[in-house]
């Protein structure tokens, strides 16, 4: 078993180092021979080639990937070492360490889970009710933490649920028990409730999608969302206006699919008891500042009219959230540190410094260009169909912040040469990579949620490719109208 491991991950780093050989060699060749005189575009054209390669591949981890555009750029003159490194400081990056400080201060004191046992509460008794609130509660909780911690807090909840005539507990806190005069659940009808993969499919899947779809809703709720929002300058509230009326619209009708895709039945009236108490008087103050930093979002905008700030007040917000946290002691660096994805941190960094390239060079207006004479004649709503189709279908198997990083500039940049609001073809790209419902490699819900055992990646496909197509038909009429 060790021999076979160990080939395996030798197989992948054959496979990986073959990538970045031929991904160097491609972008010396684009660098040397291709077809153009000015040296500029070139370079910011072998730069792109070769980070999106690397970016969409995977060959090497994707914030070391982002390190090769600052460094890049200063080797090839693009840019002086300071222009190069200053993206890594954008405020954006600060707004989404505000995300990662908040996130860890409910974890920390367990308010997510109090929300969650509080919300399915309400369900009384009936299962089609609870299934909804599990995925209503995913989908709020993903826009605020990442859709992994989420899905990882909602699926004990529902698979107790699901496994409730067995009177299974779930982190000792909730319980679920029949209602039916306390009668003892035969083993036939536990066996038969055990093996209903439809029922456990629906609903798990549900969990999966919901907390992809919720990270829509906020700036923070996702990588891709900040990376479109930079791109764009927009605001917390400017996205939240165009993201959670998505999250509305898009929740009922994952429920709804999945309903009559799966048609499950559960007859059996349920009642929930949770013993689930807040155990830290500090816990009320994380509840306090959490709602004192989403109150200053969606007021940021007559906030900095008042102090005067043009640009990015958001994070300032989010800055004086984590001093507040701090200042309370209601986290410490290791908390912080723990919750915080460095990472992804380093890919905004390079992803804005990849733009900034794209424009100072003209790679980006020579890309639109190329677009624009390929495109003549086509109607704009079937390109935006066609861009959003394709995003949501290539992020089932790259990933979805690399795939933004790479598209939205560019989108940016057609959309001036079309002279359109650089909006409608940004933000439906930029919104339809977290609609990646048909793998199991897609997003880590669906992988947290398949790794459970209780899908099969044939209903995954067939469930996740309709909700695709229903996903891409609505953004583009958010935006293509």
């Amino acid at each position: 078993m060790k021999s076979k491991l160990l080939k395996f991950k030798r197989g992948i780093m054959n496979k990986n180092t073959l990538i970045l050989i031929f991904d160097i060699i491609l972008m010396f060749l684009i660098l040397f021979f291709f077809p153009i005189d000015d040296l500029q575009i070139k370079e910011g054209l072998s730069i792109l080639v070769f980070i999106s390669i690397l970016w969409l591949t995977e060959a090497l981890p994707l914030p070391i990937s982002s390190l090769f555009v600052p460094v890049l750029a200063v080797l090839f003159g693009i840019l002086d070492v300071k222009e190069a490194f200053k993206s890594f400081a954008h405020p954006i990056i600060f707004l989404f360490l505000g995300g990662f400080a908040l996130a860890s201060a409910l974890r920390k004191y367990e308010l997510d889970k109090l929300i969650a046992y509080k919300i399915v509460g309400l369900s009384k008794g009936d299962f089609r009710v609870a299934s909804f609130l599990i995925m209503l509660t995913t989908a709020f909780l993903s826009m605020w933490i990442s859709n992994t911690s989420a899905t990882a807090i909602m699926l004990p909840l529902a698979i107790g649920l699901l496994g409730y005539a067995n009177n299974n507990k779930i982190d000792n806190n909730i319980e679920f028990y029949t209602s039916k005069q306390s009668e003892e659940v035969s083993p036939r009808d536990a066996t038969t409730h055990r093996c209903n993969e439809n029922i456990y499919a629906f609903l798990l899947l549900g969990i999966a999608y919901s907390a992809s779809v919720g990270g829509i809703g906020t700036i923070i709720g996702s990588p891709p969302n900040a990376i479109t929002a930079s791109f764009l300058s927009m605001g917390f509230f400017d996205w939240f206006k165009v993201g959670f009326p998505i999250v509305l619209i898009l929740l009922p009708i994952i429920y709804a699919v999945l309903f009559l895709y799966f048609k499950p039945q559960f007859e059996r009236k349920i009642s929930v008891k949770y013993d689930f108490k807040i155990k830290n008087s500090k816990a009320l103050l994380v509840g306090g500042v959490f709602l004192f930093v989403i109150l200053m979002w969606m007021l940021s905008g007559k906030l900095s009219a008042l102090f005067g700030v043009e640009k990015y007040f958001d994070s300032i917000v989010a800055v004086i959230g984590i001093i507040l946290l701090f200042s309370l002691r209601l986290i410490n660096w290791e908390d912080l540190n723990n919750s915080t994805d460095w990472g992804v941190l380093l890919l905004f960094g390079g992803a804005l410094s990849l733009s900034y390239i794209l424009s100072t060079t003209g790679a980006s207006e020579y890309i639109a260009n190329i677009v624009i004479n390929a495109l003549k004649g086509v109607p704009t709503f079937a390109y935006i169909f066609g861009l959003v189709l394709f995003s949501i279908m290539i992020t089932n198997i790259m990933s979805n912040t690399g795939v933004a990083s790479v598209l939205v500039p560019i989108l940016i940049a057609t959309a001036s040469q079309l002279n359109i609001r650089p909006e409608i073809l940004a933000l439906p790209v930029g919104i339809a990579v977290s609609c990646a419902f048909m793998l199991p490699v897609a997003t880590p819900p669906n992988a947290l949620v398949f790794g459970s055992g209780y899908i099969k990646e044939k209903d995954m496909i067939k469930a996740g490719f309709i909700l695709s197509l229903i996903s891409a038909v609505i953004v583009t009429l958010m935006f293509g109208i």
